[in-house]
């Protein structure tokens, strides 16, 4: 993989968005292989905090033929990612748990883990979606909306204007994404 992302980057056969199709290559190839089991292998991260070594690690393959030290480089890069990935999974997990009885108690509604699941499948939500997936009637959505936010477990990202509804991002799963 490491060989193949390098000749697509070099080749560069696109005007625009050859570094995002050479990164999303990388999980959808390791998952064909069969070396992933889902291609969620998000290395564009890695990538983009080691920017500069990035392209000094390509661009050493043209000039000085350093194909050795791209693989290695490639794999430090897919080994750390692989470890950040695992770590924010076991976070997410590990809120999932926790959530459960703090939406319990804020919602005081029998419908909370449907809300919860809600809020673990849609980062960035309106009410009508809401509404309609947690299966609340639009009274009482609003009202356990209103109760999440005043408990800061979810923030407003556009507030309501005119018949546009307000947008709202579950903020715990977010800190751990960002």
């Amino acid at each position: 993989m490491a060989i193949i992302h390098a000749q697509f980057e070099i080749i560069h056969p696109f005007s625009d968005g050859n570094g995002r199709i050479g990164r999303i290559l990388i999980p959808l190839f390791l998952f064909e292989q069969k070396i992933l089991k889902y291609p969620a292998l998000y290395v564009s991260e890695f990538f983009e905090e080691n920017r500069q070594d990035y392209y000094d690690n390509l661009r050493a393959i043209s000039d000085k033929k350093a194909w050795y030290e791209w693989i290695n480089y490639f794999l430090e890069a897919i080994t750390s990612q692989a470890i950040n990935n695992t770590k924010r999974a076991k976070n997410i997990i590990q809120l999932y748990e926790e959530m459960k009885d703090i939406i319990q108690d804020v919602t005081k509604s029998r419908n909370s883990l449907k809300i919860q699941d809600f809020l673990f499948s849609k980062l960035i939500f309106e009410t009508p979606d809401f509404t309609k997936s947690t299966e609340l009637s639009k009274p009482h959505a609003a009202k356990v909306i209103k109760s999440l936010l005043e408990n800061k477990i979810i923030d407003t990202v556009t507030p309501a204007q005119g018949r546009r509804p307000a947008m709202y991002s579950f903020k715990p799963l977010m800190d751990i994404i960002q």
